[in-house]
């Protein structure tokens, strides 16, 4: 075999065709060299289209999560309006200077109050983004500018649901010593006996103390939604904005 190169190198050296072999071969092999980079520069570019396509899809997935949030913010703004005002005017009642406890305990039995809350953000595009790994289509701001965002939203819906939370387990606190207020039978032997032992003092305490919690809540359901609400139609703007 080695023969064989050596008649070949013999010949081409004897027909000085060496040289021009040579030439031929590094042509050969610059021709293959600047195929492979076009190959990769065309596969890359195929990439970047299969990443700005895949990011429009994600921008509309999550604008479509973040417009049903707003419409559950504006859903807890006027039900915290109303609220407000109910409660605050059930307190300007109690603070009369003329009120008696039997009208305090008619305004305690006039209405229950209802276990309130609100809807936690609707992230399902945002964490199949980070589980899956597809967050990587947007730039390093733009991720972390979600990641604030969801945050934040994270943290005010905290607020918000305590608050619910806290005035409600005053009430259910009031409702367990005074429940028996709600009876309708006022005539009965059990709600004679448990009546007189009310102490008046403390229920007033206890209601006065339910009520206040209840506007507070409510108040700060109404400020921090509004906020919520600025901050997520400015998100909705931004990934409306497509420069790609």
């Amino acid at each position: 075999m080695l023969k064989f190169f050596r008649k070949i190198r013999w010949r081409l050296a004897a027909n000085n065709q060496f040289f021009k072999y040579s030439r031929y071969a590094i042509g050969e092999i610059v021709l293959v060299v600047i195929g492979i980079l076009i190959a990769l520069q065309i596969n890359n570019w195929n990439e970047e289209r299969k990443d700005i396509i895949n990011k429009k899809l994600f921008k509309r997935a999550l604008i479509e999560d973040l417009q049903k949030d707003t419409a559950n913010q504006n859903h807890v703004i006027q039900v915290a309006e109303i609220h407000i005002k109910v409660f605050g005017e059930i307190i300007t009642k109690l603070e009369k200077p003329d009120v008696t406890f039997d009208t305090i305990v008619k305004l305690y039995t006039s209405g229950s109050m209802s276990k309130m809350g609100i809807l936690p953000p609707n992230k399902t595009t945002f964490q199949s983004l980070m589980s899956t790994g597809n967050i990587k289509v947007f730039t390093e701001d733009e991720i972390q500018e979600l990641m604030n965002f969801y945050d934040n939203i994270k943290l005010r819906y905290h607020l918000i649901q305590y608050r619910y939370d806290y005035s409600y387990e005053k009430y259910q606190e009031l409702n367990d010593k005074f429940g028996f207020l709600w009876k309708n039978e006022k005539n009965g032997p059990v709600y004679k006996i448990l009546r007189k032992e009310v102490n008046e003092a403390e229920f007033i305490r206890m209601y006065d103390l339910a009520l206040h919690r209840f506007l507070q809540a409510s108040r700060s359901a109404q400020e921090h939604s509004e906020q919520l609400l600025i901050l997520t139609n400015e998100l909705i703007e931004t990934l409306s904005l497509d420069p790609d």
